[in-house]
């Protein structure tokens, strides 16, 4: 009782006001780069970025005074930073084609050069190149051609598979394959003799999405799956993401190149329970997909072959789910429930309306495939693709890279830049579907094989876009969050790890700038001292690293962010502006 007697006589108000006075000030609209670019080099981020007369932290000691010398007073701010940034944004802003990109680019750097680390430039270095080529495509004649040319008139879609693990998601995806005959009989054949040879006979259409050794021999989807099949409209790829706690992150780069997403729950009693409830990956893949801009959902209530069909089981599910989802942001009218059974196959191509389905009056789940609307992406923006995988092409010296297009277009020849090396790359093929093309729009998910000079300057989460037509790298920014149910409030100084759709780097919270009604927007109150679970709030970010994000109202996909913390995801927010920036010069 003694330590509860303690806590609770902490006078937090007083502790707080001393901590808040120094790096706040009520009469800043923004918040000035030196009181949140306070880190110095081997200061962790976290506790020792707080302001040092909030903790005992022993202070370095200061360097010997020369003699004669008068007491070192604090001196104004070195000119020439200033000057350089002053420079540096006159520069920036004259190049900006748009309003929205002139506000971004104008933004100057943080005035302390120090900030960036001694003995680092606050610049980024491209590589030169001797021509910079860029076609100029007509990109809504190319989509059109492509896909509306047919008397079908075929959507390109994207849909990721999202559940608990252990919901059957593979064995779902593998079965709809064959029924859909996407794979033949001979294929799967041979899969079921090796899925019985390992002792593994139940996961052998799981076996046509996990390809890898590792995942085959543990039973767990590990990485995310890729494949295509075609429907009466849609040509889809699906996207099977991992159901395990330990791979969200890969959960989280599938869901970010996904249209709409199928979420797969057990109908077997105390399994849906055990993905629901705390702890469980039912709720935090649906609050992930949301967060990521994913508005239209297709709920698959998977083995109910395991409870003789009960049609009473089915609507508990329904029951328990729905209302979950509508309260964390989707619409009733975009959400379908739709019973299956991956094992069997039934309800994944043809209606299960006999036996004891007969309850059931539905759709397929194809059907409820058919229905979906896919995101519309802006063909005549500035060219952006994450990179979500990388190999040698077969009978190629060139280095493949697959990932999605956010927006614009890319062409054979075209010169691109490969963030965050800022090496330079050549376009030789664009492969779309395994078809060769001469042009991938966004939306899509070619295979590009690019020429460089150094092949180990790509990798998984690394970044295209046009030479010379970078998006901005960022230190430090303004971003409105909402917290999700967490335990431990979050404060000035927390750490945690931020996840973009291509990347995740390591950062802290230097300023709650506000608290913010999760519906309106309105400021509930200014400077709080912490954020608690559901509630909303404008912060400024800090990144150990540069990273490469833009507004939300200039890019919705590199305006999104995400934070985690020791595993879980205490939070989801969308960037309202990028405070510090790092320009970029060729070398």
């Amino acid at each position: 009782m003694a330590r509860h007697r303690n806590v609770r006589n902490l006078d937090l108000d007083e502790y707080m006001d001393d901590y808040d006075e120094e790096y706040y000030d009520e009469d800043e609209e923004y918040l000035d780069d030196e009181s949140y670019l306070y880190t110095v080099q081997g200061r962790d981020f976290g506790l020792d970025a707080r302001d040092p007369t909030d903790a005992p932290v022993q202070a370095k000691p200061k360097p010997k005074a020369q003699p004669k010398a008068p007491p070192k007073q604090k001196q104004p701010p070195n000119p020439k930073p200033q000057q350089q940034a002053k420079q540096q944004k006159q520069r920036t802003g004259s190049s900006s084609s748009s309003g929205a990109v002139a506000a971004v680019a104008s933004l100057s750097l943080a005035d302390d050069e120090d900030a960036f680390g001694e003995g680092e430039s606050p610049f980024c270095f491209r590589q030169s190149v001797k021509k910079v080529v860029r076609k100029q495509v007509d990109a809504t004649a190319e989509y059109t051609q492509r896909y509306r040319s047919d008397a079908s008139e075929r959507d390109n879609m994207q849909l990721v598979i999202v559940g608990h693990v252990d919901a059957g998601k593979s064995t779902l995806m593998g079965h709809l394959l064959l029924s859909l005959g996407t794979v033949t009989s001979r294929e799967m054949d041979k899969l079921k003799r090796s899925a019985a040879d390992a002792g593994k006979a139940s996961f052998a259409f799981a076996w046509l999405m996990d390809e890898s050794s590792d995942e085959r021999s543990r039973g767990v989807t590990i990485n995310v799956a890729q494949k295509t099949f075609d429907t009466q409209t849609k040509h889809v790829t699906i996207l099977d993401a991992p159901g395990h706690r330990d791979f969200v992150p890969n959960m989280i780069t599938g869901s970010a190149q996904a249209d709409a997403a199928v979420l797969v729950v057990d109908a077997v009693p105390g399994e849906f329970e055990t993905g629901f409830h705390e702890g469980g990956q039912t709720k935090e893949h649906t609050l992930l997909i949301r967060s990521l801009g994913i508005s239209q959902l297709i709920v698959a209530v998977n083995k109910m072959d395991a409870v003789n069909w009960s049609e009473i089981r089915y609507l508990e599910i329904v029951d328990q789910l729905k209302p979950f989802l509508i309260g964390i942001g989707f619409k009733s009218k975009n959400v379908w429930f739709c019973p299956v059974s991956g094992f069997t196959g039934q309800n994944l191509v043809q209606s299960a309306t006999d036996g004891q389905a007969a309850w059931y009056t539905g759709l397929p789940l194809v059907g409820y495939i058919d229905t979906l609307t896919p995101q519309l992406k802006s063909l005549t923006d500035k060219f952006r693709l994450t990179v979500t995988d990388v190999f040698k092409s077969v009978g190629s010296s060139h280095l493949a890279c697959a990932g999605r297009v956010l927006s614009g277009s890319v062409a054979v020849g075209d010169t691109l830049t490969v963030l965050p090396s800022f090496q330079a790359a050549t376009v030789k093929t664009i492969a779309v579907r395994g078809e060769g093309v001469n042009v991938g729009l966004a939306g899509e998910m070619p295979v590009i094989s690019l020429q460089m000079s150094t092949e180990d300057a790509v990798s998984e989460g690394s970044f295209l876009c046009h030479y010379g037509d970078e998006p901005t790298l960022v230190t430090a920014f303004r971003c409105r969050i909402v917290l999700f149910n967490i335990t431990v409030p979050v404060v000035k100084g927390t750490q945690v790890v931020l996840h973009q759709p291509h990347s995740a780097t390591p950062a802290f919270i230097s300023k709650l700038v506000s608290q913010v009604d999760k519906a309106t927007g309105e400021v509930i109150r200014k400077r709080p001292r912490c954020l608690t679970k559901n509630t909303s709030g404008v912060v400024v970010i800090t990144t150990e690293s540069p990273v490469t994000l833009e507004p939300f109202d200039v890019s919705k996909d590199l305006g999104r962010v995400l934070l985690r913390q020791q595993g879980q995801t205490i939070g989801a927010g969308i960037v309202t502006q990028v405070k510090t920036t790092i320009p970029i010069k060729t070398s």
